[in-house]
């Protein structure tokens, strides 16, 4: 941000403050006249329309407080956390976080949600953190922006696109939901038939009867989102090659092979999915163990893995299961599961490959998480892969590893600061 860029705001600041001192002072003017024992004919027949006015410069007032209330940094911020405006808590964590991590780099942060951004002004509006200073306050587009929200709502999408096409800004994880048929087909060129990673279709009524005929089941799963109560589970009834099991998160149905696309239809609408082999899973808290494995770019700008965890959400079907987490070391020893080691390694080896590979795709991902199944073997497979959680599954698991989380974060933002 330049000297004359700096001096405008000011100006504006300025300006501001003094068009608040007149209209308190008109509003005081037109109340005094308001008060009067009785009125003029003439008065009465305008009273209306000083009402309109009063109101009217009764909002410029509420404007001008909002505006007086933040202050305008005068000295340019390279770096910005974006984060979802209903996650309290979350802020909070940030909050803390980032406030040693400015004194650690001698350096300012912005923290704030996509709802703060004016790309007409080039500003942000949100938390100046300091150090151990906190203020509200109003500054540039940070030069390097860590996204660690999902956008759904078109306004955000929009904004978030313009953001990241601006001259001179870096968005990391500018998307955190992908297109999973994509990216199973962008793996499939590292990973083998059957080698992590499940055989899967685009899901029709042909791709459907295909699997059903060869694995007498399959997994249905959305190609974006993974909301519990969107998966499917299709399995052949033993007693009767004829019909089959539908079963979701909330309930199950019996219903006929001529009848089965129908009802998959009704529930999954117009959204599209993805048919997956199935497998036999380890169960953990007799419901299939989801093994979370987070991967980032810390401050070396390379893939490591920060934790992984045990957890219980989109395969769970009791609701006093669903989101459960622990250390996936813990939850190993608890199933007594044989070759621990091995598998630990084939999922860093796997996830690690996955994430290299998706640079080539999807530019500037920073945080990448990946979801796997483990069958009776101790075989992993992947299933889900999406960049920033913003559930506290790692928070539930590990505070520590939530906090080395966050940092390796700032420490990637700072790594790509340097190497500009």
């Amino acid at each position: 941000m330049t000297n004359d860029f700096i001096k405008k705001i000011e100006a504006l600041y300025q300006n501001n403050h003094r068009l608040k001192e007149f209209l308190e002072q008109e509003l005081e003017e037109l109340l005094k006249l308001l008060s009067l024992d009785s009125f003029s004919q003439d008065d009465i027949e305008h009273f209306k329309n000083i009402q309109q006015s009063i109101e009217h410069i009764k909002n410029n007032l509420l404007q001008a407080d909002r505006m007086d209330s933040f202050s305008h940094i005068k000295k340019p911020i390279s770096f910005g956390m974006l984060y979802p405006i209903k996650k309290e808590r979350l802020f909070l964590q940030l909050l803390t976080e980032l406030q040693e991590l400015s004194l650690l780099y001698k350096t300012d942060i912005a923290l704030f949600p996509i709802e703060g951004i004016n790309l007409e002004a080039q500003t942000v509006e949100g938390t100046i953190i300091s150090g151990l200073k906190v203020e509200k306050g109003i500054t540039n587009i940070p030069k390097f922006i860590y996204n660690m929200t999902f956008h759904s709502q078109s306004g955000s999408v929009k904004k978030m696109r313009k953001l990241r096409r601006l001259e001179k800004v870096t968005v990391i994880n500018p998307i955190n939901r992908f297109n999973q048929s994509i990216l199973f087909d962008i793996f499939s060129s590292i990973l083998s038939k059957d080698q992590f990673l499940l055989h899967y279709n685009v899901f029709s009524p042909k791709t459907l009867m295909e699997f059903l005929n060869s694995y007498k089941g399959c997994l249905l799963l959305p190609e974006k989102g993974s909301a519990r109560d969107k998966v499917l589970w299709i399995n052949q009834l033993p007693d009767n090659e004829n019909y089959y099991l539908l079963s979701s998160t909330n309930r199950s149905v019996e219903c006929s092979e001529e009848e089965l696309f129908r009802q998959i239809k009704k529930r999954i609408k117009a959204k599209k999915y993805m048919v997956l082999k199935p497998i036999n899973p380890i169960k953990w808290m007799d419901t299939p163990l989801e093994i979370r494995v987070y991967l980032q770019k810390n401050g070396d700008g390379k893939w490591s893995v920060t934790d992984m965890i045990g957890k219980s959400e989109i395969l769970a079907k009791e609701s006093n299961l669903k989101h459960v987490a622990e250390k996936l070391e813990w939850t190993l020893d608890e199933i007594s599961i044989q070759k621990k080691e091995k598998v630990i390694k084939d999922l860093t080896n796997v996830s690690t490959e996955c994430c290299s590979l998706m640079d080539y795709y999807i530019p500037n991902i920073g945080t990448v998480t990946l979801d796997f199944l483990v069958d009776q073997d101790y075989k992993p497979y992947l299933f889900y892969v999406k960049g920033w959680e913003t559930r506290s599954y790692l928070y539930s698991a590990s505070m520590i590893d939530w906090k080395a989380y966050l940092s390796n974060a700032f420490h990637y933002l700072v790594y790509l600061y340097k190497n500009n």
